[in-house]
């Protein structure tokens, strides 16, 4: 039972009696907003790295001299490549996952300090073999090095430029709904009264 004025002492105790829930409705005050979270302020800080710089240790001499050969005799000192695109293989040929799918695993385990540099070497447990130029080269490990620095992200959660309008208030305390402008301007009222939600008015 909803009433906008409030109920007498006689109409409480029969609802007691008859398990009827009395509720108020009437003008929502800036005041009602004590004790409710009216907005949720997040700050998240967020350590990341750069990209990567990964140079392949060649397992021994001779995948060394091979690495060598495929380039032509020439050190490239530094080329960028798709990991999404380029695989670790096995002796004989097969793919065992692409350079994210292996090295962001590994990658990811690093001590990472915000503002500092970070260098290091990794051995593979099985070596691993890399495409040069056609050429299946195995690879030991790798030498690593990447900076680290953090951001900031910001956001509200609220109820952003929603107005406050009515208060719906059950007199034993158990529950109070705020209703917003924009759950009033989803109903419009039918021809003969009766109040429907918009998008289901004929």
């Amino acid at each position: 039972m909803i009433t906008t004025q409030g109920f007498t002492r006689e109409a409480v105790n029969f609802a007691d009696d008859e398990d009827i829930k009395l509720v108020v409705l009437r003008e929502f005050d800036e005041s009602d907003w004590e004790g409710k979270i009216k907005e949720i302020h997040l700050s998240i800080n967020l350590l990341l790295i750069s990209t990567p710089e990964i140079s392949f240790l060649p397992a021994n001499d001779i995948e060394k001299d091979k690495a060598i050969r495929a380039m032509n005799g020439e050190i490239i000192s530094r080329q960028e490549t798709n990991a999404k695109e380029s695989y670790f293989y096995d002796s004989t040929g097969n793919k065992l996952g692409t350079f994210q799918d292996i090295l962001s695993p590994i990658i990811n385990r690093l001590e990472r300090i915000a503002g500092e540099e970070t260098k290091g070497e990794y051995l593979f447990d099985d070596v691993q073999h890399v495409d040069v130029n056609g050429v299946l080269v195995g690879m030991k490990g790798f030498n690593y090095s990447f900076s680290s620095y953090t951001i900031e992200e910001k956001s509200v959660i609220g109820v952003g430029e929603k107005i406050g309008l009515l208060l719906l208030k059950y007199i034993d305390g158990s529950q109070e709904k705020i209703i917003f402008d924009t759950d009033i301007s989803k109903w419009a009222f039918e021809e003969d009264g009766k109040v429907v939600e918009k998008y289901k008015k004929c």
